[in-house]
Order: C-alpha cells, then structure tokens, then sequence
C-alpha cells in the first residue's frame, strides 16, 4: 500500500515538472534544425529583444539559393501535406518560385544575416590588398569524392592571381579544416587558414565571418554563395574565381544539388576576367532582400512571438487533453 501510493506521488510529480513542456512544446524550445543553422534563431531573438525562447512558426531558408530555398522543394518533395507549411524567404525570386510550385505560405522577410545588431561592432582593421577565400566546401548531403585532389586544382588556380594581392587567407569548412593535408597544403603555400567551425549549434558562426571578412580589403569565392553575398552586403569588393566544382568530382544523395551550385553566370560582373575591383553591394541588396527586411515589432507577430500566440493554446480542453495523453 505504500509502495503504491509513492508511486502515485512519483508519477504526479513527473507530471507537475513535465507541465511546461506538456502545454507549451508546440510554441516554445526551436527544435527545427534548419532555422538553427549559422546561429540565425539568435540573431533573431536579440534582433526582436524577445525574452522567451519562442519557436518560429514556419522555417526560414537558411542558405542563399537560386531557386525556392526551400529545402523539402529542392529535394524534390512529393509530401503534398508540406507545401501548407509556412517558409521564410529570402527575396520575391524564391518566393515565386515556390509559390509557382505549389507552396502556398511563403512570405519574404530578407535573410538572417540583415538581421544583425550593428554589426560594424565586430569589424576588424582592413589589410589594404588582402584576400580572403571561401571554396565550395561540402556538407550533409554533398561533397567531393577526393576533397585533397578537389582543393589541390583551386591551389594550383589560386596561386595564379596570387601576385595581386598582400595575403591571402583560405576558410574551410569545417569537415575540409579536419583534414590536415588540406590545411597543410596552403599554409605551405604562405595561405593562412581559417574556419567558422560548424553550422550547427554555433550561435557565433556569422559573427566570426563578420570578424573574419572585415580584416580584408577582398572576398572570393569558386561559386556564386551565402559567403559572397554577405561580402558584398558588407561593401567588400567581391568576386568569383575558380573552378572548383563539376559533377564528376561531386558526390551527391539528391540529382538536384550539382545542378543547383553550378550557377556563376547570374552575375558576370562579379567573374575574375571582367571585375572591376569595385563592390557591387547592390546586388546583395537584392539577394539579400533588404527591402523585406522586417521591423522588431513586425517581426514578432509574422513568427507568432506575443502573448497572443500563449493564449490559443491555453484552452481548458487542450490543456486536460495533453495531461491525458502524457498519462497513456
């Protein structure tokens, strides 16, 4: 008998602790990785001042894309039930191309990266003529077969308008910054070595790119990429060098991702051959989506982040519901 009846006190003090969770999961604790990435669901909650860890409603295209930026379309999605899912964009391009294929709910708001507070703060002091470099670096779903005989071709390519500038400093992904012959390779090369470590559960990673970009006077990069249009968003002269990337030397679990990186030829005036060693920070502007940019204020309610958004899902029924569902 007092055995049972510690365990009935054992189980309503699991209930009482688990309470929180049990009525607020669906609001609150982000748990979906992609708004995670690059430390933007912090950017956003300094931007907005909002003390509650909030989730977003919606996700948030975490990388510069040429087609939807959604990742479930550029998969090639056919759950029908994702395409009433609400997504964050980064400019109208994304947003028609979704729209045209389907996704009902999506709406524009800029990228992440315009959301940071006063982010000349964490600039350094320029090297005059320095060029930092950023080659196509792999991730979860691709990467390149021989990344050593890969980064060994952009060496051999780097090395040819090395001349022009005072230094030069490689940031490499953080699988490539764990391969030590890669890293080994351009230090002996006088090429210092950077990397922004990974893009999860790194709430500094975007501040870091901001410490790192400010100190040079140039950006590259092999392929058109979040890391170029961050540059030019900082007014840094900018351009694309290189021949990293084709199909043969990639591997690949979705068809869709080669064809999706091979797109330099957007813009021209950014290649090597024809740069004119100025900034063009107004496309950035564009693919950045400055225009959408949000206020604090405005931010919170499309992301549902007021006590409104509590209230719904406090009724008394979805309350003893829940309870009822933890006990089973």
């Amino acid at each position: 008998m007092k055995s049972a009846f510690k365990s009935f006190l054992s189980n309503k003090k699991k209930v009482v602790y688990q309470l929180p969770e049990i009525l607020f999961k669906d609001i609150f604790w982000e748990e979906n990785e992609d708004n995670m990435y690059y430390g933007h669901y912090d950017i956003f909650k300094k931007y907005t001042g909002c003390l509650l860890p909030f989730k977003i409603n919606g996700e948030v295209q975490h990388g510069w894309a040429p087609h939807s930026g959604i990742t479930s379309l550029d998969l090639n999605s056919n759950d029908s039930s994702l395409k009433n899912n609400r997504y964050y964009v980064f400019n109208e391009r994304n947003r028609d191309i979704s729209l045209k294929a389907g996704y009902k709910n999506v709406l524009p708001i800029g990228s992440p990266f315009i959301y940071i507070l006063n982010p000349k703060q964490y600039f350094s002091s320029k090297i005059f003529k320095s060029l930092i470099v950023f080659p196509t670096h792999s991730h979860e779903w691709s990467g390149f077969k021989d990344p050593f005989k890969a980064y060994k071709k952009y060496l051999v390519e780097l090395k040819k308008i090395a001349n022009f500038f005072s230094n030069i400093s490689v940031s490499l992904g953080w699988a490539e910054y764990k391969n030590s012959n890669i890293v080994k390779m351009f230090k002996e090369n006088n090429m210092s070595v950077v990397c922004m470590g990974h893009r999860t559960n790194n709430p500094s990673f975007l501040i870091k790119f901001i410490k790192e970009v400010s100190k040079h006077d140039y950006v590259s990069s092999d392929a058109l990429s979040t890391a170029i249009f961050y540059s030019l968003y900082m007014k840094k002269k900018t351009f694309l060098y290189g021949n990293i990337i084709n199909k043969k030397n990639l591997w690949s679990k979705h068809k869709s991702v080669s064809s999706n990186i091979l797109s330099n030829n957007l813009y021209p005036q950014l290649l090597w051959d024809s740069f004119d060693h100025e900034s063009h920070h107004y496309i950035a502007e564009e693919e950045l989506g400055s225009k959408y940019k949000k206020t604090p204020k405005e931010l919170c309610q499309i992301f549902g982040w007021n006590r409104s958004s509590i209230k719904k899902f406090l009724p008394f029924q979805k309350i003893l519901k829940k309870l009822e569902n933890n006990k089973s």
